[in-house]
């Protein structure tokens, strides 16, 4: 719309608001390749992953078929998945090494002569700087403007760049934090928990490191009451197993925020049973689907919800329930943290 149609030179991808770390401590490596482990990156786009969109091939034994979304260049990937008879199972896995964009996928997908049906993979992708950039260009030639450079981060660059004294071509705002903590909360997003903490670091002390955000986490913990040396604090998700703190201090955070003058933001942004979000096939048809506000977190052997539940009496409390290496399964896990849930929701100081 500028009239733009060719740019001469190299397009470069400034990434300087974070530092260079692509992932905590703590985070396990067999997960890098799932969306919830993706790399946090100041420049990143389409939440630093592709989709795999895989339909079984023409005949029984033929090789599926894979759509990648959004469609580039910058990954490869290698396909071997087959298609099986019916009455076999659709599994795909897919497998990408630490530091490589060659994504290799295994498995299969059962052959339907009457209905083709697809199968959605998430892969993440590494270096999330130059797949924006690679997706910059994939829509510039779709746009038909000329560009013959090339892409670079600007880490290989050897020029300073004053950006106030440049006139911006486009800028996109954000939209309010209040709307990107509900994000967060209500999806469980990892990605974008990261990416605040890493962000109100570099707004308070100029570095947008995991070191740093951490740092303001804990100093709010101890405006909250609780020293650092009782809680242990390795990211900004809970994705982390060195991350620690007991159900007792995690509520007196929620007692915190209850007081605050974000009550209002933060209980709009948690889960709420039978509506979009980790809640949406839980606590229904029972007296804590209109009463319980609350965030999910698990991994395996870890099964845990805090947040807010509404009383008989109407009485608001904070709550915090941790089931810790449990063996049986997360659904099980879930449904007793439920029970509870419905319990506290029911009760009532009144006597009968």
């Amino acid at each position: 719309s500028l009239g733009i149609t060719s740019i001469r030179g190299n397009i470069i991808g400034d990434d300087d608001y974070f530092d260079d770390v692509y992932y905590p401590s703590g985070w396990a490596w067999d997960d890098m390749v799932y969306p919830f482990s993706a790399q946090i990156n100041a420049l990143s786009i389409y939440d630093n992953r592709i989709d795999l969109v895989i339909e079984q091939g023409d005949s029984i034994g033929a090789q599926a078929k894979i759509k990648v979304v959004p469609e580039n260049n910058y990954i490869k990937l290698i396909n071997k998945v087959r298609t099986v008879n019916d009455s076999g199972l659709t599994e795909v896995m897919p497998e990408r090494e630490v530091g490589s964009n060659i994504i290799e996928v295994y498995g299969a997908v059962k052959f339907n002569p009457k209905k083709k049906e697809s199968t959605v993979v998430s892969v993440t992708i590494d270096n999330p700087t130059l797949y924006f950039l690679s997706l910059f260009k994939d829509a510039l030639d779709r746009r038909r403007i000329n560009f013959r450079g090339a892409l670079l981060d600007i880490d290989d660059c050897n020029e300073t760049f004053a950006y106030m004294d440049k006139n911006p071509s486009c800028e996109n705002v954000s939209p309010a934090l209040s709307e990107i903590v509900k994000k967060v909360n209500k999806s469980s997003d990892n990605l974008i928990a990261e990416t605040l903490m890493k962000t109100i670091a570099k707004e308070v002390t100029g570095r947008g490191s995991f070191s740093l955000g951490i740092d303001q986490i804990e100093k709010f913990a101890v405006r909250a009451g609780i020293s650092p040396e009782r809680m242990s604090v390795a990211d900004g998700s809970g994705l982390s197993r060195a991350n620690y703190i007991s159900p007792r201090y995690q509520t007196m955070l929620l007692q915190k925020v209850y007081r605050s003058d974000i009550k209002d933001d933060i209980l709009a942004s948690l889960a709420l049973p039978g509506e979009k979000g980790t809640l949406k096939n839980r606590l229904t048809r029972s007296r804590a689907e209109k009463n319980v506000w609350a965030k999910t977190g698990s991994m395996t052997g870890v099964a845990t919800l805090c947040g807010y539940v509404t009383t008989k009496d109407n009485e608001t409390m904070a709550f915090s329930i941790m089931i810790m290496n449990h063996s049986v399964s997360l659904n099980t896990a879930n449904n007793l943290i439920d029970l509870i849930c419905m319990r506290v929701a029911s009760f009532s100081r009144k006597r009968s």
